[in-house]
């Protein structure tokens, strides 16, 4: 009799297990826990309204990898420099489309980056206030498509009106037998014709610029007329330049004597794992192992307010997207793991949409950290592919 009584409760135990999914081994992992870790200089990112999550993504993974190798007193790589040279062809000259792997890839190749700190420094003077996302609308909402005609007229008028004051050599510094106070006033009004083009220059040209009018020093002045001949020239001549280009255009520009040689080159792995099980222990593999890297996961997006939703499909060896538009592909990190006595093994996903939880996630979700805590089910059923960089490579 008790023999029975006992291969009854193991049934009953098996049966249980399966139907809420629980896995037996989900120790704690939290990589934002790490004494003095990467996390502590990672701030919780902010995509705005544009779908550079990859971007972000990609360059959080960089960058920790390179905190937890170099240190903290390193230049971080910017996720606006990588929107730019991303070249995943979903991007179709787009900031706004994109993949972790084929971004940071693109920076191997490149070998060199602008560190995110000048680069963002440098946009704020001479574009506007505030994070890399608010600075992208910026830029969009004069150079989009409908805008496009009567933006690159406005150009083409700038060009003729600038090279006509050039024949004239409107900047010229009389000669230096002049006296000194006639020099002196020379100069200053040199200075202010510099400053009056620039800031009317910035008004015509970028009308949603909220900061544009020039101020500082002189060689501010300077470089941000500078800037501004030279956007309109490079315009005048790639009158159907894409969004992309333009902005691989400016980093250009403004990241000129500025670059870094990239400290390491990382290992990419990416994993599209035919099965369920195989794919939930690859990524734990990656959790658990020492000086390990957060691992990004491409995902639905839908599945953080529609709970239930399955957007993955597995079919012959292989995992796919049911809908990829209803979907809404999306870039994540998974920072940590922990076990849930109802739910199971659940992960916390950090987003790039902020501190805060906002409209985007479903009342049911706990949210911590910039992102939520996410059941192992529900990360079978909307993750599509893990992306991960090998430490210390």
């Amino acid at each position: 009799m008790l023999h029975k009584i006992l291969i009854i409760a193991v049934l009953v135990a098996s049966l249980c297990t399966s139907e809420i999914g629980l896995t037996t081994e989900c120790s704690a992992i939290d990589l934002r826990s790490q004494p003095n870790g990467p996390f502590s200089q990672l701030i919780t990112e902010s995509q705005g309204s544009h779908g550079t999550c990859y971007a972000y993504a990609a360059s959080s993974m960089y960058n920790y990898s390179s905190i937890q190798r170099e240190g903290f007193d390193i230049d971080q790589v910017s996720p606006l420099e990588l929107a730019a040279i991303d070249s995943h062809p979903s991007s179709a000259g787009s900031l706004s489309s994109g993949n972790p792997t084929t971004a940071l890839r693109a920076l191997q190749r490149q070998g060199s980056y602008c560190p995110r700190q000048h680069l963002v420094s440098w946009l704020n003077e001479h574009i506007g206030p505030g994070s890399e996302a608010m600075i992208i609308s910026i830029l969009q909402g004069s150079l989009s498509e409908t805008a496009r005609q009567d933006f690159m007229s406005r150009v083409r008028e700038f060009r003729i009106n600038y090279d006509r004051l050039q024949a004239e050599d409107t900047f010229a510094i009389p000669p230096s037998g002049l006296s000194g106070a006639s020099l002196a006033r020379a100069r200053i009004r040199r200075d202010q014709l510099i400053q009056s083009r620039a800031r009317q220059f910035a008004e015509e040209m970028l009308p949603d610029c909220v900061s544009c009018e020039p101020r500082g020093p002189l060689r501010h002045i300077t470089e941000h007329f500078e800037f501004l001949n030279n956007i309109s020239n490079w315009l005048v001549n790639h009158q159907e330049a894409d969004e992309k280009s333009i902005f691989k255009q400016i980093i250009s520009f403004a990241c000129r004597d500025h670059r870094q040689e990239l400290p390491f080159i990382p290992s990419l792995h990416v994993e599209n794992s035919p099965s369920n099980s195989i794919f939930i222990s690859s990524l734990n593999r990656i959790l658990e192992r020492s000086n390990t890297i957060p691992p990004s996961l491409s995902m639905c997006a839908t599945v953080f307010n529609q709970p239930s939703y399955n957007g993955i499909a597995v079919r012959n060896g292989h995992r796919s997207y049911r809908n990829r538009q209803d979907c809404r592909s999306h870039s994540i990190l998974v920072i940590a793991r922990r076990n849930n006595p109802n739910r199971g093994c659940e992960y916390l996903i950090r987003n790039s949409w902020g501190i805060t939880p906002g409209g985007n996630y479903h009342s049911s979700y706990q949210f911590e950290d910039g992102g939520v805590w996410m059941s192992e089910d529900q990360i079978k059923r909307s993750a599509l592919e893990i992306i991960s960089v090998s430490p210390r490579s």
